[in-house]
């Protein structure tokens, strides 16, 4: 289901990634021993957010990943959604993932923009698909709380997505979309 592998994508890249840092107080650290304090940059035009690395630093930063996301709910079409045709400008988009890292709250709004879309889902969904979505739409709002820069996000994560309640659900959605979407 192309909805759940980009979220599964971005979060994995997300909690994968390395944050860049900058030294604080350049002066003072050059005449101490020891390591020099950092913190993690701001990712911002001055800044080169995630040392250069383009899928850190690309245009489109949390805020607008989330109003594409949250644009999703004027689809009504079932099939447009769940096939990934709706998704294109997500999909397609120079996503800025240092923009989820370096604000702690950037994870948390993306897995809110994801959960609403499942909330869509499943007020526009037929109700043999309720119960599956209603699960994807519990992982999403569960992983919300999960800080990206920890060091087991990114098993929590993984786990959270490998569990078979969530498999579960995925492939039966899957198989929906397989008997009731035609290929175009």
């Amino acid at each position: 289901m192309p909805l759940l592998l980009v979220a599964v994508a971005l979060s994995g890249a997300a909690c994968s990634s390395e944050s860049d840092t900058k030294v604080l107080d350049p002066d003072r650290s050059a005449q101490e021993d020891g390591p020099r304090p950092t913190a993690p940059g701001a990712g911002g035009p001055a800044t080169s957010a995630g040392g250069g690395n383009p899928a850190l630093s690309g245009s489109v930063d949390v805020a607008e990943l989330v109003r594409r996301l949250d644009a999703l709910q004027a689809e009504t079409d079932l099939c447009t959604l769940l096939t990934g045709q709706a998704l294109s400008n997500v999909t397609g988009a120079d996503i800025n993932l240092s923009s989820l890292l370096s604000d702690p709250s950037g994870f948390t709004q993306l897995f809110g923009a994801l959960q609403r879309t499942y909330a869509h889902l499943v007020d526009i969904a037929p109700p043999e698909l309720d119960p599956p979505l209603t699960v994807l739409q519990g992982l999403w709002g569960s992983l919300a709380v999960v800080d990206p820069r920890s060091a087991e996000a990114e098993s929590v994560v993984s786990r959270a997505v490998a569990s078979p309640e969530v498999q579960g659900a995925n492939d039966a959605v899957a198989s929906w979309i397989t008997t009731n979407c035609s290929a175009d």
